[in-house]
């Protein structure tokens, strides 16, 4: 039966054909669920949606209540029957949404519109509604809130900073991590422009970037800059920024996420800067450092290591360790090296030579580590090479004075001797019983003092103990030691403190010598000495005696020698002419031979009268002595055309009058046996180890070797009378004063190159 007939069948009106049957055509036609119902509650139609949506037949249903279509689902009934309770109390329509069980038993989300209809006499005679089935639209919603939530919560809990950008650059949306980052309030970051927290020298870095996204050239926008905190700080952010559109593609804003990467930024400063001071270091380091390939070849080398083995960097380079090495030590590193690169060992350490470019042999302390990369897997050597040349040679000189100390300690008659620190002898060497006779082992162990020495108070050995108590060394300390085998042995023992490399007193180590020889040398020398002396006493009497007579001879002499040289000069001036030639002849030799005679006489006589008519010492400057001898020897200096120079000459303790014999017979000598060319004197002062070195040197014309020590003796005469005057006393004289200030004199000269005279005279401080 046709669905407008049931109705009009329903509500007992004529099913004769009305105009309602194509309405209701239309209406079964519809897609959605339709339903009609009378006033008491009753279906009245439903069209075939409704029939498919609940799965039941509209006939069979037709005149059945809400509760007959929900009989598990009482409550769902109940909310129709109160819904059109509401309708039938207020006519007019009415939706609501509601839960409802559909023909597969599963509930769907719905809309029930509902409209009150009436009928002819104008009052509500029913409802007529329709359902909408909204469930795929609630889960579509469900979903977008729940998309919405989890955008805000991914939004807000992000660990990047998340930010929505306006067209204009103004931040519209934030959120807590960029707030945190960049320590402004969402409130006071919200409507800012980006560029007013940009970095000043990054503010226009992301301008053409972002035209380029706004004009679709590009998808996202990443980079690195620099924002400036709320509190001033710095901080460096990594952006990626892409384009939101509309859906006609027109932008809408931009989505920005920046993430923190201040720390790595500072990570790749503190990196550079490490980088940078090892680049310093690598190359200013006092160390020769390379880096070595796997396959033994330099790829890095500093400065250091050029300048160490002579080559430049470009030519090292390249260069592997084999090809400089020592021929001696080519294999020295290799087992050490494949131990390293087995992992058994840290590092390499081996000290071998190379061969600088220029051939010399260089001795090199070499350490080696192994570089490997993340995998564990061999990278490259890195190699330090430090010069110990020096410490070879001195480890060479120490291991060649360490052989000649023994073989000297062999060799010598001396022992060898240690002490520690609380001065007990910790060891002796056996020659020391091999020289003495004493029992070296008996001492061992034991102090100094701990063994008699006869010679020795206990006041000395106090003295000797506390001079080792202050650390001091000492020289020749002599002790008498009774000897086993009878007698006693001499031994003397020179020490000094020894000290660790961190300053700390370790004892005394020195020698020791038996010098019992030498004591009773001495004392047969001190009995020769006083046998000496009472001689010396007895010649001095005698050359007391001998001068005063030397002294009345020559005066005695010079009385009769006058007389035969007056009277002979008469016999030869008035007998001149009545003489024959050879007589004449003879009478000039005996007035030449008194005149010598005559000046022999007067030399002898200065020569006794420096020891026993000496005025006394004085301080007495050279100068004044150099003056008188010069005045003195002014006729000769002017005939021989002498020139006499002279340093700055020093006060003496002397004898002003001998000092001027010196200075005159050494300059008169230089004026005597003189060259070809005209004599030149420098008479010349210097100070040496508390004396003063006095020089008189010529042009003349030298001496022999042989004959140095012969001219300061009594008569001794190197040429003939006729070729140089003298008396041969004058040098013997100076010998005399010089030793009478305390001094010496000797001559330095070459046959032709002149003489140098010297004599030494004590210094003495004058107040």
């Amino acid at each position: 039966m046709p669905r407008a007939k049931q109705l009009q069948r329903a509500r007992g009106e004529d099913e004769a054909a009305t105009p309602l049957d194509a309405a209701f055509k239309l209406v079964d036609a519809l897609p959605v669920p339709v339903f009609f119902k009378s006033r008491d509650g009753r279906y009245l139609g439903v069209n075939r949606a409704w029939e498919e949506f609940f799965g039941i037949p509209g006939e069979s249903f037709i005149g059945k209540q809400v509760a007959d279509l929900y009989p598990q689902d009482p409550a769902i009934a109940e909310k129709h029957a109160a819904m059109d309770r509401e309708l039938y109390a207020r006519p007019g329509r009415q939706s609501y949404e509601i839960a409802v069980r559909a023909r597969d038993g599963k509930l769907r989300d719905t809309i029930y519109y509902k409209a009150t209809y009436k009928d002819a006499r104008g009052e509500v005679a029913g409802l007529i509604g329709t359902i909408i089935d909204i469930t795929e639209r609630k889960s579509i919603e469900a979903a977008l809130r729940e998309n919405e939530e989890r955008y805000r919560r991914t939004f807000e809990l992000a660990g990047s900073g998340l930010a929505q950008v306006g067209l204009d650059g103004r931040f519209l949306r934030v959120n807590r991590r960029l707030c945190e980052f960049l320590g402004y309030s969402e409130a006071e970051l919200v409507g800012m422009q980006v560029k007013d927290i940009s970095h000043p020298e990054d503010r226009d870095s992301v301008d053409e970037r972002r035209k380029q996204l706004i004009a679709g050239d590009i998808d996202t926008v990443r980079l690195e800059k620099r924002y400036l905190r709320k509190d001033g700080a710095t901080v460096w952010a990594s952006i990626a920024i892409a384009l939101e559109r509309d859906s006609a593609g027109r932008p809408l804003y931009a989505i920005s996420v920046l993430d923190d990467i201040t720390a790595r930024k500072e990570t790749e400063e503190r990196l550079r800067e490490s980088e940078a001071r090892y680049r310093s270091t690598f190359e200013l380091a006092a160390s020769g450092i390379a880096h070595i390939g796997l396959d033994r070849k330099f790829i890095r080398v500093n400065r250091r290591l050029c300048e160490i083995l002579g080559y430049p960097e470009r030519e090292l380079i390249g260069m592997t360790g084999r090809d400089i090495s020592h021929p001696e030590d080519l294999e020295v590193i290799n087992t050490q090296r494949t131990r390293l690169y087995a992992g058994e060992i840290d590092h390499v350490h081996v000290e071998k030579r190379y061969l600088r470019k220029d051939g010399s042999v260089v001795w090199v302390a070499f350490s080696m580590v192994l570089e490997r990369d993340s995998s564990a897997r061999p990278f490259y050597e890195i190699a330090i090479f430090d010069d110990i040349t020096e410490r070879k040679r001195a480890e060479a000189a120490l291991r060649e004075s360490e052989e000649r100390f023994r073989s000297l300690t062999q060799l010598s008659s001396d022992w060898y001797w240690e002490q520690d620190e609380n001065f007990a002898l910790r060891f002796m060497s056996r020659r020391m019983g091999e020289r003495t006779g004493l029992d070296a082992a008996a001492f061992i162990g034991r102090k100094r003092w701990d063994q008699p020495a006869l010679n020795l108070t206990d006041e000395a050995w106090a003295r000797h103990r506390a001079s080792l108590e202050r650390h001091e060394p000492f020289r020749d300390f002599e002790m008498e030691r009774p000897n086993p085998a009878g007698g006693t042995r001499w031994v003397s023992v020179t020490g000094e403190p020894v000290y660790d490399e961190n300053g700390r007193f370790r004892g005394y180590r020195g020698v020791g010598s038996d010098v019992t020889q030498r004591k009773q040398a001495e004392a047969e020398l001190r009995r020769a000495h006083d046998e000496l002396a009472s001689k010396a006493e007895e010649l001095q009497r005698s050359n007391a005696e001998l001068e005063q007579f030397a002294y009345v001879a020559s005066h005695d002499l010079q009385e009769p020698l006058r007389m035969v040289s007056s009277y002979t000069q008469l016999l030869a001036k008035r007998y001149k002419d009545q003489l024959p030639s050879d007589a004449q002849e003879f009478m000039q030799f005996m007035v030449d031979g008194a005149a010598r005679m005559k000046q022999l006489i007067e030399d002898l006589l200065a020569y006794s009268r420096v020891g026993t008519k000496g005025k006394e010492f004085v301080a007495a400057s050279l100068e004044a002595p150099l003056k008188r001898a010069l005045t003195n020897l002014r006729a000769a200096i002017q005939e021989s055309g002498a020139a006499v120079t002279a340093d700055a000459l020093p006060t003496v303790d002397g004898d002003e009058v001998q000092l001027a014999q010196i200075f005159q017979n050494l300059i008169g000598n230089a004026l005597k046996f003189r060259g070809a060319a005209a004599p030149h004197v420098h008479v010349g002062a210097v100070e040496e180890a508390g004396e003063w070195h006095i020089s008189v040197a010529d042009n003349g014309i030298g001496i022999e070797r042989q004959y140095f020590e012969r001219i300061f003796m009594l008569f001794q005469r190197l040429h003939a009378m006729g070729e140089y005057p003298g008396t041969g006393i004058g040098l013997a004289i100076c010998k005399k004063v010089a030793e009478r200030h305390g001094g010496r004199i000797w001559v330095s000269s070459q046959p032709g190159a002149g003489s140098t005279f010297h004599f030494t005279l004590p210094k003495k401080e004058f107040p």
